[in-house]
């Protein structure tokens, strides 16, 4: 995680989809602080694969 006061961006490793492990996939999440401080905007940035469904 960093923060400089205006933005803070954390990584997650994404390990689980509803019932379905998956292999270990990196993703960040960027957010905006606006003004008055409250969260002004969310930004997500991942290439996370869905699973395949089951038959």
């Amino acid at each position: 995680m960093t923060d400089d006061g205006v933005r803070c961006a954390v990584e997650y490793n994404c390990i689980r989809w509803g019932s379905h492990n998956l292999p270990p996939q990196a993703g960040l999440g960027v957010y905006e602080r606006g003004p008055d401080g409250l969260l002004a905007a969310a930004r997500v940035y991942d290439d996370i694969q869905a699973p395949v469904g089951r038959p």
